[in-house]
């Protein structure tokens, strides 16, 4: 009886943790998507980074849903059997969670590497998806292009263009949010002391890496947690079902006796 109790508070405190859990995993993706997430259209070479989100999303929904079998579960066979198999799911979309992370960590790398010069070089300024993620990033990481400045194409002007009172006309090739102060047109000089010439790899790579290892500590922390409420569960379970046999078998037995009692009444009543 002591040890059923115990499973029962054990299991309680557990699901709780599981619920913050899923909590936390909601504010993450909120996190990686609204506030930290000017970088994922940098990222299409690879859409794991994007799938790991809604991963995230995933879990955060199967976890924060057990907070309504929180109590009914000690009361209900269908509504505990319910709670592990939300705790089964949840646990096998981590386990995915942590293979696609190890995955992407020593891939994103190098594909950044050759992506993201290309995206500078010939995506700016076209695509309307790549043009205000670089410029976000390069405004947040104080840097310029993906190795350093001049990996943006310089802009010829065509011979006609140029007019005689004006020979030394420049051209705007460095976008303008390069530059240290941002203004319109800030960017029209190349001048170290206008513009960064650190490139946005470096740092780009650092803030990816960071998250990574944001969402393995997040993920390995609630698979510990799931794991040991999934045993909980199991336990519980099975000290419920052995007190609910051995209450049947002590109420046949009380049958018995009474029965028997009865049968010794009616024998000396006879005599």
């Amino acid at each position: 009886m002591k040890f059923t109790s115990c499973c029962i508070t054990i299991l309680k405190s557990l699901s709780f943790m599981v619920v913050i859990t899923g909590l936390i995993f909601f504010s993450l993706a909120t996190w990686l998507l609204l506030f930290n997430g000017y970088f994922i259209p940098l990222l299409h070479k690879n859409p794991n980074y994007f799938y790991m989100i809604y991963i995230i999303v995933s879990i955060g929904v199967l976890n924060f849903i057990t907070i309504f079998l929180i109590n009914p579960m000690f009361h209900s066979r269908c509504s505990l059997f319910f709670y592990i198999l939300l705790i089964l799911m949840s646990l096998s979309l981590e386990v995915t969670l942590i293979y696609t992370h190890q995955n992407y960590k020593f891939m994103f790398a190098n594909e950044l590497l050759e992506s993201l010069k290309i995206d500078v070089s010939e995506k700016y300024s076209v695509d309307v998806g790549i043009t205000p993620a670089i410029d976000e990033l390069q405004q947040k990481g104080k840097c310029c292009g993906a190795n350093a400045f001049n990996d943006y194409p310089v802009k010829k002007k065509k011979a006609n263009e140029y007019y005689e009172e004006y020979p030394r006309v420049r051209v705007q090739y460095i976008p303008d949010s390069c530059c240290r102060s941002f203004s319109k047109n800030c960017g029209i000089s190349d001048n170290p002391s206008n513009i960064y010439y650190r490139g946005c790899l470096g740092y780009l790579q650092e803030e990816i890496h960071h998250n990574l290892k944001f969402i393995f500590v997040l993920t390995s922390a609630a698979i510990i947690i799931q794991f040991f409420s999934l045993l909980t569960s199991f336990l519980t379970c099975f000290c419920c079902r052995k007190r609910n046999s051995n209450s049947s078998l002590n109420l046949n037995s009380t049958n018995e006796n009474r029965s028997s009692k009865d049968r010794d009444r009616e024998l000396f009543l006879l005599d």
